[in-house]
């Protein structure tokens, strides 16, 4: 058999066909790596980007602490801060440059201007912007500088709270409120953020007033002669409801001060309440104290006199007001409710104000110890200051702090955390107030109990006896771990302060006394009684206003001019 041989034009076909291919898969290949380079330049570029939002923001912090610095030592060196004249480096926690920022502040009018050339915009009367600064603050990383920076606005006023301020919200979630499922308080809630009231239909979250409702109107004096002794001083006088069955009202608007020297007040035209009103008390401030507190100084057994005669001497106070409850939600955000705000809330409910809902506050500071706190403690002079590492309590175990029942008495505890197993008691006895100044988180596990508890496990008042201020800071967005976490079952009587940190509250049985915090969510839970009184506005508390507030959110600029 004679064979063929192989056209040439077959072999060029194929080769042709082969190289067409490698072609293909190389132009394919070039295309996914420049996918895959274009993803990653993207993700760097996007880290790098929140890099420098976070520069920025530590800038603002910055920023509001020079003024607040500067206007705590009593100067009006605070009026004439216009910014740094150089970048400020920011390190990160393993010392290397994390990055740098400008910060700089304005005049909010003139705008533009630069203090001290601040002024007060004749146009607007509510506001006076001579108290009012534009904080800048322009942060880069120093990677790619140019591509990774952000500029962060912030508008903040220096005012000093009034007490009428301080006291309003029994809480206060900073960044945002949320109450959940079968969740019902009586509290009034603020926020500066957004408030979520939400739950099925069935049940609902629910913010509840405080029954019966405080008098409308404020009582007559006048100063008459006395025997005896008598009050000299400025003086004001509030009026309380009481019902049949022993609920009290917070307290009525306060009488214009009245001076006095050496006299009696008489008291005249004392509201009377409607049906349910068995008894009306009578409350007085101390002398020289006409903004409150106010204290009982006596009661009229019936809701049809209305005239008291009031000379009590200011040593015999001792019984505080309570405070009114109208069951309302403020926040700078929006207010959402599952089914409607009309039925879940009993007070009014104002969304997107323009001032501070809830103030920022400057705590004292914590200084815990190393060794592990011991059980008992006991108080032993009427000023003290105990330091120890962690208080732990075990599962079912109770733990007491012994403090003396005298008038002032004070024990201030600093610890790094608080936890409190499945079952375990935290209680407190005696009569004075513990400062807990916790440097790091707390956390109560099902069936736990903490703060003023008599012996029968009720929660006993005033819960402001029993003050927590927490050093935990929750820098995540997202509730995945809190700073303050209450599991099932709790019970608990005081004031929690946690500025920084998420407070997270499922299925509590009981509380009484004031959450303020970073976020506040409390879920499936009942008995929560929040009196603004046993809150930041306690003359107990050692919290003081910052003289400098935030008014509005801040403003990302993504793109900053030079």
């Amino acid at each position: 058999m004679i064979e063929r041989p192989a056209r040439r034009g077959e072999h060029g076909f194929m080769l042709t066909v082969v190289l067409i291919t490698f072609l293909v898969i190389e132009v394919i290949a070039v295309g996914v790596l420049s996918v895959v380079m274009s993803d990653l330049h993207g993700a760097v570029a996007s880290q790098q980007a929140m890099q420098s939002v976070n520069v920025a923001e530590a800038g603002l912090h910055y920023g509001v602490a020079r003024l607040a610095a500067l206007a705590s030592v009593g100067s009006s060196d605070d009026q004439v801060y216009a910014g740094e004249p150089r970048d400020i480096a920011l390190t990160d926690a393993a010392g290397g440059q994390a990055g740098t920022f400008h910060v700089s502040v304005r005049c909010a009018y003139p705008p533009g201007d630069q203090p001290p050339a601040c002024l007060d915009d004749p146009r607007t009367a509510a506001v006076d912007e001579r108290d009012l600064r534009v904080i800048v603050s322009s942060g880069f990383v120093p990677v790619r500088p140019g591509r990774a920076r952000r500029q962060l606005e912030a508008t903040v006023r220096r005012y000093s709270l009034a007490p009428a301020d301080l006291g309003v919200f029994g809480i206060c979630g900073r960044e945002r409120v949320e109450l959940g499922p079968e969740t019902s308080i009586t509290a009034d809630v603020g926020s500066n953020g957004e408030v979520v009231i939400e739950g099925p239909r069935r049940e609902p979250g629910s913010v509840r007033s405080k029954q019966p409702r405080a008098p409308r109107s404020a009582a007559t004096v006048e100063a008459v002669p006395t025997g005896a002794g008598g009050l000299t001083g400025t003086y004001t006088w509030r009026v309380t409801f009481q019902t049949w069955r022993g609920e009290q009202s917070g307290g009525g608007p306060p009488t214009p001060p009245t001076l006095m020297t050496g006299q009696a007040a008489s008291l005249t035209n004392i509201p009377l309440g409607d049906a349910t009103v068995a008894r009306r008390r009578i409350y007085r401030t101390a002398r020289g104290a006409s903004r409150g507190p106010w204290f009982l100084v006596g009661e009229i057994a019936d809701n049809s006199a209305q005239e008291f005669t009031d000379a009590l001497p200011d040593d015999a106070l001792r019984h505080r007001i309570p405070g009114g409850i109208s069951g309302s939600v403020t926040a700078g955000g929006s207010v959402t409710c599952s089914r409607s705000c009309a039925s879940q809330v009993d007070g009014d409910v104002q969304a997107q104000v323009r001032e501070v809902v809830c103030p920022n506050y400057l705590a004292p500071l914590a200084q815990p110890g190393s060794q592990p706190a011991p059980n008992p403690i006991v108080q032993s002079t009427v000023r003290e200051t105990v330091r120890w590492g962690s208080l732990h309590v075990d599962e079912d175990g109770e733990f007491t702090i012994e403090t003396l029942s005298e008038p002032d008495a004070e024990l201030h505890i600093h610890v790094t955390d608080i936890r409190l197993a499945r079952g375990a008691t935290l209680a407190v006895t005696g009569t004075a107030t513990v400062y807990f100044h916790v440097s790091g988180s707390i956390s109560l596990g099902p069936g736990a109990a903490f703060g003023a508890i008599d012996l029968s496990g009720h929660l006993m008042r005033p819960s402001d006896r029993i003050q927590v201020y927490v050093g935990a800071r929750d820098r995540s967005p997202v509730v995945t771990a809190a700073g303050v976490w209450m599991e099932r079952d709790n019970k608990v009587s005081a004031l929690i302060f946690a500025p920084e940190a998420h407070i997270v509250i499922d299925r509590a049985v009981a509380f009484s006394g004031a959450l303020y915090g970073k976020s506040v969510r409390i879920t499936r839970s009942s008995g929560f009684f929040l009196d603004p009184t046993e809150g930041l506005g306690s003359e107990r508390s050692l919290i003081g206003p910052s003289p400098f507030q935030y008014l509005t959110r801040w403003y990302d600029n993504p793109n900053p001019g030079p």
